[in-house]
């Protein structure tokens, strides 16, 4: 391809630029054909739909969302009669869920995240719900009286095009699934 060419296939950046605008304006885009042209692996392509309410107010700009996550702490042990050391699972710990969404200069997620740290916990709840292409609702995730656990400003870099995106994740009393 010469200098004067332009490709008619987006490069993944852009794909996923024009996915990301048109989910802002509401409209389902599947980059299913784009992955396989600009070689991105299956776990990047995302089909349907995430929408997430706090405290009644829809959040815009929503780039991603895991809805739970589990780990558990490690335990080290010696082997009995051997000085080979033994890792074993310990205690579980869970920490809600992460938010992701494009960076909002209402700070409105910062103010929640200071509201503990300055020891006046403000709890919200939160619904995530996921829909496929056609809009029918495959799962709802209910989380009751959240507080946020963690809250990772946007990484700025003087020489990127990539979107600014802020995270959060909450920490919920109680959750269901639906």
């Amino acid at each position: 391809m010469d200098a004067n060419e332009v490709s008619s296939t987006p490069n993944r950046r852009e794909a996923l630029k024009i996915a990301g605008a048109a989910a802002m304006g509401g409209v389902a885009v599947s980059l299913a054909s784009t992955a396989v042209s600009t070689g991105a692996d299956a776990a990047t392509v995302l089909s349907g739909r995430i929408s997430v309410i706090i405290s009644g107010v829809p959040v815009q700009g929503i780039v991603s969302v895991v809805p739970f996550i589990s780990t558990s702490s490690s335990i080290q042990q010696s082997s009995p009669g051997s000085t080979e050391i033994i890792s074993e699972p310990g205690d579980l710990i869970t920490h809600g869920a992460v938010i992701k969404r494009l960076w909002s200069p209402s700070s409105d997620w910062l103010a929640w995240r200071m509201s503990v740290v300055n020891g006046q916990t403000i709890r919200k709840d939160v619904v995530m719900a996921i829909f496929d292409d056609h809009g029918t609702q495959l799962l709802k995730y209910d989380y009751a009286q959240c507080c946020v656990q963690d809250y990772q400003y946007p990484e700025l870099h003087s020489h990127s095009h990539d979107k600014c995106l802020e995270q959060i994740t909450i920490r919920p009393e109680r959750h269901t699934i639906q």
